[in-house]
């Protein structure tokens, strides 16, 4: 399975994110005792703050009797649970009967008073979740985060009297935690958020002051009564509101992604330039080379690429002038050896014929080896001299036909009259002249051999295909290879020299076209040259009028026309994907 290395960079910064912000998180918890609560709070404090303010003032204006009408009203509003318990948070006062969690209570118990520390300097408290105080807090009192000096509450007053009833004469001491002793726990922060259950449901207290009168009229001061709000992880969004955090995770995403896309794209355009021209080195183009505009390692692996490019394609080019010396210079000598033996035929004794015979035959092979040796060269080396011209495709092809087919085999042209491409004639003749060669001498017996053409998208796509025994799938993509033979073929009479497919290749890609092979099924083999229409041409033909020059005859090439060098096609000169 593919996975591109776009979508490998996007995971591993996704991954990267949540990794820093489980760090964050941790280091806030351990050091700053900061947990799910105190991110909970610290982003909806004003909300709380403002919900207690409206209930303190709902309940601080109606008799306790109508209290639970109130907290009624706005847990309908908000979808919780508000209830009111005492001082201490032993005794629930008003709302909906609640069975509260061990976890709860304890935290009811520890709750310290709203305001505690020097005069006029607000008292800021430490949240952590399931934590009753926090390493600030130290035995019996509550550090401040001014001074770090530990204050201890106020022990209650002898002349206090402790009630529970919201409605008795006595009044409530002013603070939820007495002295430190026997049984007592050190008091905690004033609000305390405990996540519980499952499914989560979230308890949140809160001290609220509520004012109220005794019997005889008189107003009292308010008692520090402790309001706890029960609701399940679905409806939170009165203590945490979800959308800011979504829009900031959603922000540090897009800051994320505008940051280093064009970093990953960067690399990635750099990554897929030099595979496409590595692949196309692979198919045979030596001239293709990778723009270098990066100073970095890739930018330096682009210039490695461009010199090895170019030395490769120094030593081709000298491994084919080499092959086209050495053919050039047997050429001469094997013509003087044929013409002496042909003399010595004339006047040697009758009973040396058959040995001059066979020697005369292995002149003639060796001549054989050295023509396709030179025609090897003169494709490879012509390339750039090659001019592109609307050639007439029948006429052509049944020309290689009457001059290959020597032995009568059942060879079949199937092209349509008007089809035309643009190509070199000379390079179009001798490829086709190869593939029907070797059609005939591999699968003459097998089945008749059709030379056919069909015009698709990407061009007119001539065939040539048999019924012989096909070439096994391993051995196809080196057919092309110079020298190139199977072990089976390795004869005299059928294994030739392993240049005739390598001389199609070089002769249609000088065209600026492609060439492929395969296997037929159930047997045979096929190989297709694809070449640009001429399509101009035809459009002459349509509108002879405008043409000032005569029609060629049948057969006859048109005039030739300027084209980019071979192997690179301009515009609409080549098939798309030719190199």
């Amino acid at each position: 399975m593919r996975f591109p290395l776009l979508a490998r960079i996007a995971l591993m910064l996704v991954l990267n994110l949540a990794l820093v912000a489980a760090l964050v998180a941790a280091f806030f918890h351990f050091e700053f005792q900061l947990g799910l609560d105190s991110l909970l709070l610290s982003q909806t404090e004003e909300r709380l703050r403002a919900v207690r303010q409206v209930l303190a003032a709902r309940l601080s204006e109606t008799s306790p009797a109508e209290w639970d009408e109130v907290l009624r009203e706005y847990s309908e509003a908000y979808r919780v649970r508000f209830t009111l318990w005492s001082e201490n948070g032993r005794r629930q006062l008003a709302g909906e009967p609640l069975a509260l969690p061990l976890e709860v209570r304890r935290r009811m118990l520890t709750m310290g008073p709203l305001e505690s520390g020097f005069p006029g300097r607000p008292r800021r408290w430490r949240l952590g979740l399931g934590r009753a105080g926090g390493a600030g807090q130290a035995a019996g009192g509550i550090e401040t985060p001014a001074t770090g000096r530990t204050n201890r509450p106020p022990a209650e007053s002898p002349s206090r009297q402790t009630g529970d009833g919201p409605g008795l004469r006595r009044l409530a001491p002013r603070t939820g935690a007495g002295p430190m002793g026997p049984g007592r726990l050190p008091p905690g922060p004033p609000r305390f958020v405990v996540r519980l259950g499952n499914p989560v449901t979230y308890w949140v207290g809160m001290r609220i002051p509520v004012g109220f009168r005794t019997l005889d009229g008189r107003p009292a001061p308010p008692r520090e009564l402790i309001l706890l709000t029960k609701a399940d992880a679905r409806r939170v969004t009165l203590f945490a509101d979800p959308v800011p955090w979504l829009l900031l995770g959603a922000a540090i995403a897009l800051v994320s992604i505008l940051f280093w896309v064009p970093v990953v794209r960067g690399i990635t355009r750099a990554l897929r330039r030099m595979a496409g021209a590595a692949e196309r080195i692979a198919e045979g183009d030596l001239e293709v080379r990778v723009p270098v505009r990066r100073s970095d390692e890739l930018g330096q692996l682009a210039t490695v690429i461009n010199r090895m490019t170019g030395r490769l394609a120094g030593y081709v080019e000298g491994q084919r002038r080499f092959l086209g010396d050495v053919a050039h210079e047997l050429g001469s000598p094997l013509a003087r050896a044929e013409l002496a033996l042909e003399m010595l035929r004339h006047e040697a004794d009758p009973r040396l014929q058959d040995r001059i015979d066979d020697l005369h035959e292995e002149i003639r092979h060796m001549s054989g080896l050295v023509q396709e040796l030179l025609s090897y060269a003169r494709a490879s080396l012509g390339e750039k001299a090659v001019r592109l011209q609307p050639v007439r495709l029948l006429p052509l092809a049944g020309e290689v036909v009457r001059r290959e087919n020597h032995a009568g085999a059942d060879v079949r042209v199937q092209i349509d009259p008007d089809c035309r491409v643009l190509a070199e004639p000379e390079l179009l003749r001798r490829s086709l002249a190869n593939l029907v060669r070797n059609a005939i001498r591999y699968a003459a017996s097998a089945g008749p051999i059709t030379v056919s053409a069909d015009r698709q998208e990407q061009g007119v796509v001539i065939v040539v295909g048999d019924r012989g025994p096909g070439i096994p799938e391993e051995h196809l993509d080196r057919v092309f290879d110079p020298f190139y033979r199977l072990e089976a073929a390795r004869d005299r009479d059928t294994g030739g020299v392993g240049l005739g497919l390598t001389i199609v290749k070089t002769c249609v890609e000088a065209m600026g076209g492609r060439v492929r092979c395969r296997n037929r099924r159930p047997s045979g083999l096929e190989v297709a040259i694809c070449l640009p229409p001429a399509e101009e041409e035809a459009s002459s033909e349509e509108h002879p009028d405008q043409v000032g020059a005569r029609q060629p005859a049948a057969g006859e090439p048109s005039p030739p026309r300027e084209i980019a060098p071979a192997g690179r096609p301009s515009g609409n000169g080549g098939p798309p994907g030719a190199t």
